[in-house]
């Protein structure tokens, strides 16, 4: 990974993990799974809601089931920057 994916994997590391914590799971890291910490489906809707906010990527119910942890969903969310930056 060059150091520019890897500076911005971790940056969407550390906003997934800001919006996380203001949802009111303080303790919530990067590596963390979203429904270890306790998220409900109606905390991980509007945490989809804050993604898309923030992102201004769509993110439904099923990517958050299917990639549990903070870390994985930063790594959708880049790729699939990465994916709309290159069909451009």
């Amino acid at each position: 990974m060059t150091a520019a994916a890897e500076g911005a994997e971790n940056s969407h590391q550390r906003t997934l993990v800001a919006l996380v914590r203001a949802r009111g799971f303080p303790q919530a890291d990067a590596d963390d799974d979203l429904l270890a910490l306790g998220l409900t489906s109606l905390d991980l809707l509007q945490l989809g809601a804050d993604i898309e906010k923030e992102f201004g990527v769509p993110v439904d119910l099923g990517v958050l089931l299917a990639a549990p942890s903070i870390d994985s969903l930063a790594g959708i969310l880049r790729s699939g920057a990465q994916d709309e930056a290159a069909a451009t």
